[in-house]
């Protein structure tokens, strides 16, 4: 463990503000969390109208399922 002087130095040494570690973390996972956001709504763009006929609408259902699978 690093005594408070030790840690004093260290973050004085350091050429990120204190706390800016966690600023990066944060960025990074909004910007993955946005990139996921924009792919999800172009595949939902993408998607054919549901059907208003029952059986077809269980087609698309298992189709959908089918591809689902696949991505996880």
């Amino acid at each position: 463990f690093l005594t408070r002087s030790q840690e004093e130095l260290q973050r004085g040494l350091s050429p990120l503000p204190p706390g800016s570690t966690n600023l990066e973390s944060y960025q990074a996972s909004l910007e993955e969390v946005l990139t996921w956001l924009l792919s999800t709504e172009d595949g939902l763009h993408a998607q054919p109208p549901i059907s208003s006929h029952v059986e077809e609408v269980k087609e698309q259902f298992h189709t959908h399922e089918v591809g689902a699978v696949g991505t996880e």
